[in-house]
């Protein structure tokens, strides 16, 4: 499951890459793979059942 959004999201980016759009110092199954696990690390926390701690982390890290 994981390994399939990994190899579609890393075809995203490649291409944002060809076109000027997404960084190319980083390469493109890197980036897919940060995302994916850092989504799946999102997925996890919000099990633990407290989404307005979630929702509060989320909206820090995308602050800074």
């Amino acid at each position: 499951h994981w390994s399939a959004q990994e190899r579609a999201l890393e075809a995203v980016l490649a291409r944002g890459q060809r076109r000027g759009e997404i960084r190319t110092d980083v390469a493109a199954r890197q980036l897919a793979r940060l995302l994916v696990r850092t989504a799946a690390g999102i997925a996890v926390f919000a099990r633990q059942g407290n989404s307005q701690e979630l929702d509060a982390t989320l909206v820090a890290l995308v602050r800074r």
